[in-house]
């Protein structure tokens, strides 16, 4: 489908950025532990609060303890989030996926096949709606070929009129098929 060709003269491959500081990360981790933890006293507190469940309530107090305690909630766990990502990105298995990744690219440029990229997607999109399609179609033993060349381009009317021979059950599977885009 795509044929080699040899890199342009002139042409760099593209390079990593460097590496980020360690002790920019580390005092960050830290910051974001710390957060955490304050957040954890602030969500306690809250929630240690006596609620009194009697007609003279403050549902101003109320909402606003409520308030606070999903503010608090969504950042911890926004924090933590951001805190595990970094901490898995320093990971052996990362390290290899991201070298991985890194070895690809490079051969692509420098085979020439990057600029085939739409080509590629392309193939790959048609092949993929293609064995979409055809699982949905065998369900009513209708091939693939048979459904591109006469049944796709007709709606459920034309259908009718055009192919009798056809079930109830496989004028529904190709007009499902056609609507998978």
């Amino acid at each position: 489908m795509i044929k080699e060709e040899k890199p342009q003269s002139g042409a760099e491959p593209p390079t990593l950025r460097p590496a980020r500081n360690k002790t920019f990360a580390s005092l960050l981790d830290g910051l974001t532990l710390t957060v955490a933890g304050v957040l954890i006293v602030v969500i306690f507190m809250v929630y240690m609060t006596q609620v009194s469940f009697n007609s003279s309530i403050d549902w101003k107090d109320a909402g606003f303890e409520g308030g606070l305690m999903y503010v608090c909630t969504v950042a911890f766990y926004l924090l933590l989030r951001s805190y595990s990502s970094r901490k898995g990105r320093g990971t052996e298995a990362y390290e290899k996926a991201a070298a991985r990744i890194e070895r690809n690219n490079e051969e692509i440029v420098r085979k020439g096949y990057a600029r085939h990229t739409r080509e590629y997607c392309r193939a790959w999109e048609e092949e993929e709606l293609n064995g979409a399609r055809e699982h949905v179609l065998a369900d009513a033993g209708i091939k693939l070929a048979e459904f591109n060349g006469e049944f796709c381009k007709y709606n459920k009317r034309e259908l009718g009129e055009k192919f009798p021979e056809l079930s109830a059950f496989q004028t529904k599977i190709i007009l499902r098929a056609k609507r998978i885009k």
